[in-house]
C-alpha cells in the first residue's frame, strides 16, 4: 500500500465525491488533514450545481491547494477545469476504474451512508462524528479543524469549547470595542434621560415615517434603552430614541361606538368616563325619540361629543392653577391655539 501524503494544515488538500442515498444525490467533501467531513444535498448533478456548493465551502474554509476527485463528468468537463484556473487549486482525478486512489473520499461516503441509516437526526449524527476522537491521535476532526470542540447534546467542559489563544483574542476584541465606544461618545451629545412608568410619551409610529401619537410608559423592558409604551387600547414596544417626553394629556384614539362613552374632560386615567353625560341622551332614546330629545341638548354639545371635542364653554374657560387661581394668557400669545 502506499501511503498518501498528509498536508501540513487542515483544508489544503480535499477530496470530493458523489453518491447516492435515498433517490437523492449527495456532494462529499472531506478534508485529508482533519478527516472533517462536508456533506450537501445536491439539487441536480450538473457541473453547474457542483462547483456552486464548492464556492460556497471555499467561502467558508478558503481555497484549498489540491482537490482529489474521481473521473466523473462532473470533474472531468471544461467549465470545472475553468473553475480550478479562476479559484487557482491543483486538480488531481483518482486513476480510472480504481477508487482506492482517492481512498479518504471512498471511506468517509461509506461512513455518512451508515449515520444516515442509524440516525433518526443526520445533522445531530454528523455533529457527533465531528466531535468524536480519532484513534490513536486524541484529537477530533472539529479540534484538528477549527481548533476547538463543538458544543452538543452531550456535556462538554469549557476549556474543550475554546480555541487555543481565544482568551487573548478575546482581550482585543474589548479593547477594540471601547476605543469604537470612546470614538462614538466624542461626536454625540449626552445621552437620552430615562423613563418611568407613567410618565406620557409621544410614541413614533414607524422609523420612516413622521408620525407621532400620545402614550403612556407601561414598564421598562429587559433589554437595553427599551420601553413597554400603552397608547389607545394597545402596547408598543419601542427604542428610547422612539419616545419623547411631553406634559399633554394622551386621548383614546379609538372610533366613538356610544355617546356614553365620550364624557369631557377625561379622568386622570386618561381614559373617557363610561357614566353618561348630564342631559346628553342615551342610545336607545336617540334611536326611538331623537325629534323630542333634542330641545333638551344643545346643537353646540351634541357636536362638540360626536366629534370627541369638549363644548364651547369648557375650550374657552379660565385655566386655573393647582392653588385655584386663574392663570391668564400673555397678550402676544392670544392669536395661538391652547
Amino acid at each position: 500500500m502506499i501511503a498518501t501524503e498528509l498536508p501540513i494544515r487542515p483544508w489544503s488538500k480535499i477530496g470530493v465525491n458523489l453518491f447516492n442515498y435515498n433517490n437523492e444525490s449527495y456532494l462529499l467533501t472531506v478534508d485529508y488533514f482533519s478527516k472533517w467531513p462536508e456533506i450537501v444535498r445536491l439539487e441536480s448533478t450538473t457541473a453547474k450545481c457542483v462547483i456552486l456548493h464548492m464556492k460556497s465551502q471555499m467561502a467558508k474554509y478558503g481555497i484549498p491547494d489540491v482537490v482529489i476527485s474521481d473521473n466523473g463528468p462532473q470533474f472531468a468537463c471544461f467549465e470545472f477545469i475553468q473553475f480550478s484556473k479562476q479559484y487557482q487549486f491543483e486538480r488531481t482525478t483518482s486513476n480510472p476504474h480504481y477508487p482506492q486512489s482517492n481512498g479518504q473520499a471512498e471511506r468517509t461516503v461509506q461512513t455518512v451512508k451508515r449515520l444516515l441509516k442509524k440516525s433518526n437526526d443526520p445533522y445531530l449524527a454528523l455533529l457527533e462524528y465531528r466531535n468524536s476522537n480519532i484513534d490513536e491521535v486524541g484529537l477530533s476532526p472539529a479540534q484538528m479543524f477549527l481548533g476547538r470542540r463543538l458544543k452538543s447534546t452531550i456535556p462538554t467542559s469549557l476549556p474543550l469549547l475554546k480555541a487555543e489563544a481565544l482568551d487573548k483574542v478575546r482581550e482585543q476584541l474589548v479593547k477594540r470595542k471601547k476605543k469604537q465606544q470612546q470614538s462614538h461618545d466624542r461626536h454625540v451629545s449626552g445621552g437620552l434621560q430615562p423613563l418611568s412608568p407613567g410618565d406620557q410619551v409621544l410614541l413614533k409610529q414607524h422609523p420612516n415615517r413622521s408620525e407621532w401619537k400620545h402614550g403612556t410608559i407601561i414598564e421598562k423592558h429587559k433589554t437595553p434603552r427599551s420601553y413597554v409604551v400603552r397608547s389607545g387600547n394597545r402596547a408598543y414596544r419601542r427604542n428610547r430614541r422612539h419616545l419623547r417626553p411631553t406634559r399633554s394629556k394622551a386621548d383614546l384614539e379609538q372610533e366613538p361606538t356610544d355617546f356614553n362613552l365620550y364624557c369631557w374632560p377625561p379622568s386622570n386615567q386618561h381614559q373617557y368616563n363610561t357614566s353618561p353625560a348630564p342631559n346628553l341622551p342615551s342610545k336607545q332614546t336617540v334611536s326611538k325619540e331623537t325629534s323630542s330629545q333634542d330641545s333638551d341638548v344643545s346643537l353646540e354639545t351634541r357636536h362638540a361629543v360626536q366629534n370627541q371635542l369638549p363644548p364651547t364653554s369648557v375650550l374657552h374657560s379660565p385655566r386655573q392653577s393647582s392653588s385655584g387661581k386663574v392663570i391668564k394668557t400673555p397678550g402676544r400669545f392670544k392669536n395661538f391655539v391652547q
